[in-house]
């Protein structure tokens, strides 16, 4: 993608961002196996360098069971670094977030599925006043819905 340096109208920020990512997948038949890892350096501009690095992996499976998949994941996001502290309300100095989904993709035909899912998220931010201090936050997410492709 192309950055527009004067006006950013394309989504993307000034900051020089740089990532990398390795997946693979291997269908083993009685489970399908997929596991991804990456890194994404934030150095800033030049009028306000950064040096913010985040590690990301995941791992997960996709069983057949009856006329769908049993589906389940595990992902992670790590910062390399010391995020300074950040307001409790404000998104942004999370130190690790982790991410547990697991769900079931019913198939109705060879085009259109059913599927069903839940979530769980926690977080670990470094938070203010002072002295700094780690908060932990969980969340729970839900979501149900019909896919058919065209």
């Amino acid at each position: 993608m192309k950055k527009n340096p004067s006006t950013f109208a394309d989504g993307t920020s000034p900051n020089d961002t740089r990532a990398w990512q390795l997946a693979t997948s291997y269908d083993f038949e009685v489970v399908k196996l997929f596991a991804h890892l990456g890194r994404i350096d934030n150095r800033g501009t030049a009028a306000a360098p950064l040096n913010l690095s985040y590690r990301v992996w995941d791992v997960s499976a996709a069983v057949p069971v009856g006329a769908g998949r049993v589906l389940a994941g595990y992902a992670v996001r790590r910062t390399s670094d010391t995020v300074g502290p950040v307001p409790a309300t404000v998104a942004g100095g999370n130190v690790e977030r982790k991410v547990f989904t697991l769900g079931y993709d019913y198939f109705l035909s060879k085009r259109t599925d059913l599927y069903a899912m839940v979530m769980r998220d926690s977080t670990q931010t470094r938070t203010l006043p002072a002295p700094p201090s780690v908060v932990s936050a969980q969340g729970t997410g839900f979501a149900v819905g019909v896919r058919h492709r065209f």
